[in-house]
């Protein structure tokens, strides 16, 4: 019987599944929002096309941002094929140049990324979520329309792992080693603050 508590990832996901997710586990889970920008967007929209199914509108964030403005002809068009597919199918979460901007911290700024949601985006930095305490991750191109659809990803839930930082700006006390872990203690209710061992920019009380 397992005795230590469950990390970030194994909570959301067991949410999420409506299963009791470990490490290494594959569930197929509910997602919460799933992220596009203009350059993976093309390519999951004609996968999904090819579904022929109705897209889960409200789930669907929709971001130009890598080519803005457009450099090309090329990247033109790619932008062009998001708009339209914004509008054939009513996505409201499309943010059009000019009220968007780096697709990550559109997420962020508009609620799409928050704790305990569960993200998927065809964007390899769609992890940085997990800042907030959510489970977001990166997926290739086509695979945006799996979750379009049903909304349902299926994922094999991470192990844990830990990460060693060293050095510092000049005159703090972060030149010290601190260690930090994607476990987390059980029973979560929200996000959790840690002061940081090492102290200098970044750490809270």
């Amino acid at each position: 019987m397992r005795t230590d508590p469950k990390t970030i990832s194994e909570k959301i996901l067991s949410l999420r599944s409506g299963q009791d997710a470990s490490a290494g586990d594959i569930v197929e889970a509910d997602v919460d929002y799933v992220m596009v920008n203009d350059v993976t967007g093309p390519l999951a929209f004609q996968e999904f096309e090819a579904l022929e199914c109705e897209p889960v509108r409200d789930r669907i964030v929709l971001i130009p941002d890598h080519f803005v403005p457009n450099k090309d002809v090329a990247s033109a068009k790619q932008a062009k094929e998001m708009r339209e597919f914004a509008k054939r199918w009513g996505i409201r979460n499309y943010f059009e140049v000019g009220r968007g901007g780096v697709c990550h911290q559109v997420m962020l700024d508009n609620g799409f990324a928050y704790p305990g949601a569960l993200v998927v985006g065809a964007d390899s930095h769609t992890c940085t979520y997990g800042g907030v305490n959510a489970f977001a991750t990166g997926v290739a191109a086509p695979r945006p329309r799996r979750c379009s659809r049903p909304a349902i990803y299926g994922s094999r839930c991470p192990v844990p792992s830990g990460s060693c930082s060293r050095g510092g700006p000049p005159g703090t006390s972060a030149g010290r080693t601190s260690r930090s872990s994607s476990s987390a203690t059980s029973g979560w209710t929200g996000p959790r603050t840690k002061r940081s061992s090492s102290g200098g920019p970044g750490s809270r009380p």
